[in-house]
């Protein structure tokens, strides 16, 4: 299928249609940059006002920071680590799983990345999900050290 048509359906009401693109695209982004001159739309998604939008932006910029020679998203890392804390503690986990794969493209954010790791505010996720990204965090943090 056609990139735009992909890039286009990560925004899709259809999540299993969403995360399929999603798919798609990650994987495009393991072998070339050929999905890097999108990251602006991933951009936008990451502040959607649904939880799969805002987790397929985040994952398909970690996974595209690794073309980014010009440091055009540099800009952009504090809105980034913001999703730490995402609303929704699944967009949370995704996202912090990921954040090995951003700090190996761009070294210069590890001390950042790590610093908003140590830092975050769990009190706002329920008793059953906190340990759960406690233990993500822990997890991000062993990688990054």
């Amino acid at each position: 299928m056609e990139l735009e048509s992909r890039i286009l359906q990560l925004s899709s009401q259809n999540n299993v249609e969403g995360c399929a693109a999603m798919q798609e695209l990650l994987a495009l982004s393991q072998e070339n940059d050929a999905v890097y001159p999108y990251w602006g739309e991933f951009l936008k998604l990451i502040n959607h006002n649904s939880s799969y939008c805002r987790t397929r932006g985040l994952l398909l910029l970690c996974a595209n920071a690794k073309w980014d020679r010009e440091g055009q998203m540099d800009v952009h890392i504090p809105s980034l680590l913001e999703h730490i804390t995402d609303e929704k503690p699944i967009t949370s986990r995704q996202f912090i799983q990921a954040l090995p794969q951003l700090a190996e493209a761009k070294p210069q954010w590890r001390e950042r990345i790590l610093h908003a790791l140590e830092t975050a505010n769990l009190r706002g996720y329920g008793d059953s999900m906190r340990p759960l990204v406690e233990k993500d965090i822990q997890e991000c943090v062993q990688k990054l050290r």
